[in-house]
Parts: structure tokens; C-alpha cells; sequence
């Protein structure tokens, strides 16, 4: 491994990216935590309880252990592939001769973030917002409503960095394409996120109305 830099600690090193992306199994069990994430976390409407009746347990298992799988396939697909097309298009324009995004890669890179990022972090957010107190410290106390929107600037600024990391890593880019692309990252993210939670939402709803109507 060679000389670690400052974006190698914030955005991690350049051969953990490759190894990563070269290892099936961490790409499999990510697709389906990705998934899960977005199911779990991504859904108002998603209720525990009905893994409660023994009855349909089998088929709601069965249900949801697909359904985080193509979600979270989707989800990985739709955030590479899209970025990894707008990366190799800035490099035709501005540098020819550099060689194009590596698409697995960036999909390895994305399901890191989940497993470093988001999935700890949703975990965390969520149980502390379960906390009682939890509104009178974000209400009454300006240094930890600080500190949490400083937890949840750094959890869209660490992402994007770790994404474009992967996107850049065989092209050596002009500054203005990296800040062009960070942005675009940010800025599909966010949309990618809006617009898995209203799959979800609607697929959870549908699920449940048909086990009240089923169960």
C-alpha cells in the first residue's frame, strides 16, 4: 500500500477501492444491505408487526428478502451507472486520452459507503431519536443542534467525496471537472434517495393492504 494522503483517510485508500471491487461476495451481500437500508429506513410506512402471524411469516420473509434485493440492486445501479456515463462524458470533453470510469468500481465504492456511512449512521439516528432527550438537547441546546447538523453535513459530504474518489481513480481530472462532478454527485443522490423512498413507500402500503385484506 502506498503513502497514505488526507484523501486516502477521508475518502479511503486507493487499493481498498480496487480490492473491493474485485470481490464478489462483498458486492452480493452489499446489494442486498443496500436494500435493506432503503427499505428499513426509507419507508414511513414499513411496520415490524407484520412478521408477527406465523401464518404468512414464510411469504413476508420471502417477500422482503427479494424485494431488499432488487431495491438495493436498483438502487446501486441507478447511482453508478448514471455517474459513471457523466464522468466519462466530462473526460471526452475536456481529456480524451484518460481512461473511462471503472462502473463495478464505483458500484463497490457505493455499497462501502452503506457499510461505513449510512447503514451505522441510520442505526444511530434513529435510536437516539427515539431517546426522550433527544428534542429538549436539539430544542435547548445550540451546541449539540451544531454538532448534529455538522454529523449530517459530513454524512453528504464523505459519500460524495468517496464516489468520486472511485470515479476519478484511473483519470488524473482537471480541478473544475472534480468540483463539477462532486456537485452532480451531491445533487443525485439526493434525487436517487427521493425517489427509492417513494417506490418503497407505495410497495410497503401495497404489501400491507393486501396482508390485512389476505391475512
Amino acid at each position: 500500500m502506498k503513502k497514505m494522503k488526507l484523501s486516502d483517510y477521508l475518502f479511503i485508500h486507493t487499493d481498498i477501492h480496487r480490492k473491493l471491487s474485485k470481490n464478489k461476495y462483498f458486492l452480493f451481500i452489499g446489494i442486498f444491505l443496500v436494500g435493506l437500508n432503503d427499505i428499513f429506513f426509507g419507508s414511513h410506512y414499513f411496520n415490524i408487526n407484520i412478521f408477527n402471524k406465523n401464518q404468512q411469516l414464510t411469504h413476508t420473509l420471502v417477500f422482503y428478502l427479494l424485494f431488499c434485493l432488487i431495491i438495493g440492486l436498483i438502487d446501486i445501479l441507478a447511482v453508478a451507472l448514471p455517474l459513471s456515463d457523466f464522468s466519462n462524458y466530462l473526460r471526452k470533453k475536456t481529456e480524451s486520452k484518460l481512461a473511462p470510469a471503472n462502473k463495478r468500481l464505483v458500484m463497490s465504492s457505493y455499497i462501502l459507503v452503506h457499510y461505513i456511512l449510512f447503514i451505522p449512521f441510520n442505526i444511530l439516528f434513529f435510536w437516539l431519536i427515539k431517546q426522550p432527550v433527544f428534542e429538549s438537547l436539539l430544542v435547548g441546546n445550540s451546541s449539540f443542534g451544531g454538532f448534529i447538523f455538522f454529523v449530517f453535513l459530513l454524512i453528504k459530504v464523505l459519500p460524495t467525496g468517496i464516489l468520486l474518489k472511485s470515479l476519478t481513480l484511473s483519470q488524473k481530472t482537471h480541478i473544475s471537472s472534480n468540483i463539477l462532478t462532486f456537485i452532480v454527485i451531491l445533487l443525485w443522490l439526493d434525487l436517487i434517495t427521493l425517489a427509492l423512498n417513494g417506490i418503497v413507500e407505495w410497495v410497503d402500503k401495497l404489501y400491507v393492504f393486501l396482508y390485512n385484506v389476505i391475512g
